[in-house]
Formats: structure tokens, C-alpha cells, sequence
């Protein structure tokens, strides 16, 4: 839901900087935050992603070495 990631994403950042959360350490910050604001519906969906990307980047393999 578009909508609910654009209000995850917004509490996390104005969270982030509530409580001096910078550099490298924001992304886990906001990918914890995701992940239990969404009830663990995030995570099932950056699984799909890898794995989707995965399949895409063995067709183009498969393609190129033909």
C-alpha cells in the first residue's frame, strides 16, 4: 500500500531525526521501523523483490551467453 509506506517512511524520518539517527545507521533504522509498523508485510515484499531480481538477472545471464 503506497499510501502506508509514504506514512511509515515520513514517521521514520521524523522519528530518525527526533533521535539523532544519521549516516549509515538510518536505513536498519527505517527497515526495523517498516517492518514492525507493517507487521512484517514489508519483508515479505523485499523477499519477493530479491527474488524476482534474482530470476531477471539469471534470464539476462542465460541471454548474454548465448
Amino acid at each position: 500500500d503506497p499510501q502506508l509506506e509514504k506514512e511509515i517512511l515520513d514517521k521514520g524520518m521524523k522519528l530518525a531525526k527526533e533521535q539523532h539517527v544519521s549516516g549509515k545507521n538510518v536505513t536498519p533504522f527505517l527497515l526495523g521501523l517498516m517492518h514492525s509498523e507493517s507487521k512484517g508485510k514489508s519483508l515479505k515484499a523485499n523477499v519477493a523483490l530479491v527474488k524476482s531480481n534474482a530470476r531477471l538477472a539469471a534470464q539476462i545471464a542465460v541471454a548474454i551467453s548465448k
